[in-house]
């Protein structure tokens, strides 16, 4: 199902229409602006520090846009098939209960 759910969030990030959501528009813009402020960092530190925080933020900001969109999805999927969700539910990282 995640896989599914990465095919999907794939499609709905690489969309540039004029028809394109709001949300779309804010995530790509704001992706343009961390990508800026990041390649400024070029003309302060050495390339190999610039390469290793590059990797570093980007992966990270991207993982973390993935699973918003995934968690907010599931969310959703959840919601339209029950009714109702849970969204204080305190779950460990295995989706089993936390103490």
């Amino acid at each position: 199902m995640e896989e599914m759910l990465k095919i999907v969030y794939r499609s709905f990030i690489n969309e540039e229409y004029a028809t394109t959501s709001e949300c779309i528009r804010i995530i790509n813009k704001n992706w343009k602006l961390t990508e800026d402020a990041i390649n400024t960092l070029r003309d302060i530190v050495s390339d190999k520090i610039f390469d290793e925080l590059y990797d570093k933020i980007t992966s990270g900001a991207s993982d973390i846009q993935e699973a918003a969109f995934i968690a907010g999805f599931s969310c959703c999927a959840k919601f339209m098939s029950n009714g109702k969700v849970d969204l204080f539910a305190m779950q460990d990282s295995s989706g089993g209960e936390s103490a």
